[in-house]
């Protein structure tokens, strides 16, 4: 039987635990705490965590630019992934941004990162694009898009429907 987890906005009390997530995933590469810190100030409503057994297991988290949606980040805790956290995530995202009157959803993500491409194939994203040497490493990042479909509003007290067992 899996864990029951829930999806709500991030706080500041969460950055501990999520910059511990965000350096267990992406290493050097790994933003810094004032990265988050300044998302959490401008956009809460697209910073997001998954807390499953009282601990946060999760987080994704974006920005308003241009008119459009941004996944700026998203992780799952290592030794949970491949559960559905990081799809189910991402339908928060999507829902949140659609709700915002956004249409339109972008992010950017290396090339090498097969399981990452893989999940916003799935979820409906489109290469639209790539940027050479993007990353510190020189990797290449693809550009990605996603039309966002009209989602009912996720408000405050409105996270029941994206409460769920881990698989």
């Amino acid at each position: 039987m899996g864990e029951t987890c829930i999806f709500r906005e991030a706080s500041n009390k969460d950055l501990g635990d999520i910059l511990k997530i965000e350096r267990e995933s992406f290493e050097a590469e790994a933003f810094e705490k004032h990265v988050f810190e300044s998302i959490l100030e401008v956009f809460p409503e697209l910073f997001i965590v998954v807390e499953c057994g009282g601990a946060i297991a999760g987080f994704v988290a974006g920005i308003v630019e241009g008119g459009l949606c941004h996944l700026v980040d998203i992780a799952v805790k290592p030794g949970l992934r491949r559960r559905g956290l990081g799809e189910r995530l991402m339908e928060v995202f999507e829902v949140k941004c659609a709700s915002l009157g956004l249409s339109r959803a972008v992010l950017e993500v290396k090339t090498t990162n097969i399981p990452a491409v893989n999940l916003y194939v799935k979820r409906g994203f489109k290469h639209v694009g790539t940027i050479k040497g993007y990353y510190p490493d020189g990797t290449d990042a693809l550009i990605m898009e996603k039309e966002l479909e009209g989602g009912a509003r996720v408000g405050e007290g409105e996270w029941e429907a994206y409460v769920g067992e881990v698989l």
